[in-house]
């Protein structure tokens, strides 16, 4: 198999960090910054369902106000 040419796009795609964004807002998300919910809200200790930021979560919302 051949060395792919640099910077291939095609070749690196996998590489390329995925984008998140917000379940609610669509404001984009660092992977940092991301929490995993379902679609009401309640947050997940396992797997990936939605994610949120933390200003648009309903139990932060309700905290807030």
């Amino acid at each position: 198999m051949s060395e792919p040419e640099l910077n291939d796009p095609w070749f690196y795609k996998e590489e390329e960090e995925q984008m998140f964004s917000c379940f609610i807002c669509s404001e984009p998300l660092d992977r940092d910054d991301i929490v995993w919910a379902d679609v009401e809200g309640q947050i997940l200790k396992e797997g990936n369902d939605c994610s949120w930021c933390v200003s648009c979560l309903p139990a932060e919302k309700g905290a807030t106000e």
